[in-house]
């Protein structure tokens, strides 16, 4: 299963469209957020792609969920925007919530940079901004590869 994770689009639509054209082997698409109405307008544009988003912080007036589990190959993702759990500040709240959870993997966003750690176990995604990235870092995205030996991430840059 092959997926491509996107976050903080804040309203800009051109560089996921054409991310989307290129890899016309995913799977999945998953919006971190900020904003919600872009992921409803990509999962309106690519109706044949089962497309997984939750609100964030810009996402005033959503009635989205600002988070979610979901099992993908057999693995629990917690997937959240990151603002309610300080992410600007430190990796702490998001990583206890994830152990509450027994989640094995976290998708975030919040920050606009990338970053992919492992922290007991878990794996923290995030796949920056695809429109406004943060501190030096490029627009990125990130697809990520579940096979039967494990995940296997892949942060693309504009």
């Amino acid at each position: 299963m092959k997926a491509i994770v996107f976050s903080d689009s804040h309203g800009k639509m051109d560089a996921m469209i054409d991310i989307i054209a290129k890899n016309n082997d995913i799977d999945k698409i998953i919006h971190l957020g900020d904003l919600v109405r872009d992921a409803e307008m990509l999962q309106n544009e690519y109706p044949n792609y089962e497309m997984i988003y939750v609100a964030g912080n810009n996402d005033w007036s959503s009635n989205e969920p600002k988070e979610c589990l979901a099992e993908l190959e057999g693995k629990r993702f917690f997937i959240t925007h990151g603002n309610s759990y300080g992410v600007k500040n430190g990796i702490s709240k998001i990583i206890q919530r994830a152990k509450q959870l027994e989640a094995e993997v976290v998708l975030f966003g919040h920050t606009h940079i990338p970053y992919e750690c492992y922290v007991d176990n878990i794996l923290l995604l995030n796949p920056g901004s695809i429109t406004l990235p943060a501190c030096g870092s490029r627009r990125s995205y990130c697809i990520i590869d579940l096979t039967p030996k494990g995940i296997k991430t892949n942060f693309l840059q504009l």
